[in-house]
């Protein structure tokens, strides 16, 4: 693993869908220094309904600790739900699960730079429907690094050592190392885009 060869260290947060959750995968990825979290997804799977959710929410935490010690969660986006899953601590307290933080919701951006390589670019923000900061000082601090368009902006900006603090958002299999997969990936997500543009569009001008 390239992290582990630079001594860095990662938080994976993994889904407990049937091609990501392999807990055999996360003792190993454990084992090299990194943390597992749970990407929770549950006001999705119950269709809106909180309480549901919160059930679902318990269960899929309780089967990532019988092989793997949790600590963080954050939430999944997907552009075509109605529903935003970091809603459920509007009622609850991701706390009372032995949660010691949530990214979206534990993080004080006023301090942090924040990219993302939603949809498959660091630079499109137009595509992001919630993978979304809503800070106006994070706004202000992203203006000052300009725009980071490429992999090699982002090093350069972390060589720089100008910002302490960045939360860098990436999904490993949107970059895959196989050319057929690569260019699969990159077909797929461009098509996944112009749904989400087609969103913030009528987001915006549905009044």
């Amino acid at each position: 693993m390239i992290e582990q060869r630079l001594n860095l260290v990662s938080t994976y947060y993994c889904r407990t869908t049937e091609r990501v959750f392999k807990p055999e995968y996360f003792q190993e990825i454990a084992a090299m220094g990194h943390e597992i979290g749970y990407h929770y997804e549950t006001l999705d799977k119950a269709k809106g309904d909180v309480e549901e959710a919160i059930k679902i929410f318990s269960q899929e935490l309780n089967a990532f600790r019988e092989f793997i010690n949790i600590k963080t969660v954050c939430m999944h986006g997907n552009p075509f739900s109605p529903w935003l899953n970091s809603n459920i601590w509007n009622k609850y307290d991701f706390r009372d699960f032995g949660i010691i933080g949530e990214p979206y919701l534990s993080l004080d951006y006023k301090d942090v730079i924040y990219l993302t390589d939603t949809g498959r670019t660091w630079a499109d923000k137009n595509i992001r429907v919630k993978d979304v900061i809503k800070d106006k000082d994070h706004q202000k601090n992203n203006l000052l690094i300009g725009n980071i368009s490429t992999t090699d902006d982002i090093i350069n900006l972390i060589k720089e050592e100008q910002y302490p603090r960045i939360c860098l958002l990436a999904h490993p299999d949107r970059w895959h190392g196989h050319l057929i997969d690569w260019t699969g990936e990159l077909i797929l997500q461009n098509l996944k885009n112009i749904g989400k543009a087609g969103i913030i569009w009528y987001r915006k001008n549905k009044n």
